[in-house]
């Protein structure tokens, strides 16, 4: 018996060992969850590129300033904060240290570290290459220097 066919064959030969019940629903699903912002973001990005209008961009902003409050402000602040540049990379390394140390885990420290680094520098590397502004139907109450997309917060 050949190397190959013992690396490959607990994964093409199910003779033995069948899939568990369940298990393309779950492939399925899992395909369809990573698929659909991938699109998504294609999509959006093709038409940042382009310079073309974004319909949504206008409506929204305008609905959310229609339901502006102070109390609101203060909330969205926090959340935004949470997302932000000192918040995240603070939880992050902090869960990872914790991972490493206490419970002995630097294999997914690692990778926790790895994927903040990761998804700062992707994101840094696609706002520079998009050079999308801010929207500016009105003033903001918060000043942004950086370009809008991609949205930091949804990386």
């Amino acid at each position: 018996m050949s190397p190959a066919r013992d690396v490959f064959g607990s994964i093409v030969d199910r003779d033995q060992v069948p899939l568990p019940r369940g298990t393309w629903r779950i492939f399925g699903l899992a395909f369809v969850g990573f698929a659909t912002p991938v699109i998504g973001f294609v999509e959006l990005a093709e038409r940042v590129r382009g310079n073309a209008p974004l319909s949504f961009d206008r409506p929204l902003m305008l609905w959310i300033r229609r339901r502006h409050s102070p109390r609101r402000t203060r909330l969205v602040r926090a959340v935004t904060e949470l997302g932000g540049v000192t918040a995240v990379p603070v939880v992050a390394l902090s869960v990872a240290g914790y991972l490493a140390a206490v419970r002995g885990s630097r294999r997914p420290a690692a990778l926790l570290t790895v994927s903040l680094v990761g998804s700062t520098v992707i994101n840094s590397v696609l706002k520079v290459m998009y050079r999308r502004t801010r929207p500016t139907f009105f003033a903001h109450i918060v000043q942004e220097e950086s370009y809008s997309f991609p949205s930091g917060h949804a990386m």
